[in-house]
Parts: C-alpha cells; structure tokens; sequence
C-alpha cells in the first residue's frame, strides 16, 4: 500500500496580537494553518474560502472559559471537525488533552502529522491508538476528505505545468519533464474519476 504523508505544511501559531475576542484572530489562524483545517488538512479555498471556516477552540471554552480568547488555544477548523470534535475533552485540565491513548493532539505540535497517513486514494487512516480516537470522533473517514485531497494533488500538479507550457519551445529535457508530470496528472484524473464512479455513491 502506498503510504502518502498527511499534510506537507505543518501549521504554527505565530500571531501576538491579543484581541478580547476570538473571532478576531481568523485572518491570522487563516494563515498561520496555511487556509487548512488544523485536523483534517481539508483546503478552506476549495470550500468557499475563510468564510466558511470555524475556530474551534482546542480545549473546549466551554469547560475552560479562561482560554476562550487565547490565540495558543485556537484551531483553525472545517465545520465539520469543528461540529464533531464539539465540547469532547477527556480530562478536566485543559493542558491534559490525552489520557490512556484517548484524546486530541494539538495541530500544531511537530508530532501531529505522525498519527495519521493517507492511502493511494487519499483516505485518512490512523497510524496510533490516538490516531484512531480522533479518527472515529472526527468522522475523518468521510469521502469528502480524500476527495478533496485529490483535487489539491491535480491543483499543485497543475501548477507545475503552466509555466513550463509557456516557456519550454524546443528543449527537450524541459519537454520530457512536462510529459511526466503530465502522465502523473492523468494518472491522479484516472484515480480521481473511478474514486467519484465507484466508491463516492456510497458516501
């Protein structure tokens, strides 16, 4: 099985601005998670953009209201991992996040990634017992994930053709680098196609 890293860009809280409140710092987690969902690695601009984001609060402001505006505590997030994540925590500190391999890992920790890997056709499979606690309660088994992640694979393959279109003219190294790139385009396309005629009925 192919084993594809989960996210190549790993998001860091780098804002220093102190707003009373939390919804102010959405142009900063926007970018800081690089516009993707700190768990899932969903893309916000293939969604509608910041828009249609959320900020969930890691440790959940319900249960710590003292960290309701606190930029550390701030998780720039998909509605969906926002509305399944919810007030879950599973102890009754907010810098305990983990107890007995059950919990959520900060997005933001170097370790993050670690936990969950994607197949060739970009499903989110879990690669640790926490792994699989955020997994189930995160839904990320959804479709919708490994299809959006098709898309961006197409998107960056795309990007890397563009210029190369318009500057190659008659060299040959630049012209047999281009018809690799486009073979692993139609490969990701081909993927992509059988994935949506196949399995996405079943979503």
């Amino acid at each position: 099985m192919i084993r594809n890293e989960f996210r190549n860009i790993h998001p860091k809280r780098t804002c220093s601005k102190i707003y009373k409140n939390h919804s102010s710092y959405k142009e900063f987690l926007a970018k800081d998670f690089n516009y993707r969902c700190g768990y899932c690695d969903d893309d916000s601009l293939l969604l509608g953009g910041p828009h249609n984001f959320h900020i969930d609060h890691f440790a959940p402001k319900k249960k710590f209201p003292e960290l309701k505006s606190e930029y550390s505590n701030l998780v720039y997030s998909c509605p969906y991992c926002n509305q399944y994540k919810s007030d879950d925590w599973i102890s009754d500190k907010a810098h305990i996040s983990i107890v007995d391999n059950r919990g959520y890992i900060d997005p933001c920790d170097s370790g993050y990634h670690n936990n969950f890997y994607r197949n060739k056709k970009g499903e989110i499979i879990p690669n640790t017992k926490v792994g699989v606690y955020m997994y189930k309660k995160l839904k990320l088994y959804l479709k919708r994930h490994s299809i959006l992640w098709k898309i961006t694979k197409v998107i960056l393959l795309m990007k890397q053709i563009r210029p190369m279109l318009e500057n190659c003219g008659e060299n040959t190294e630049v012209n047999d680098k281009l018809k690799n790139i486009y073979v692993g385009l139609s490969m990701q396309l081909d993927d992509f196609r059988d994935y949506l005629m196949g399995e996405l009925k079943y979503d």
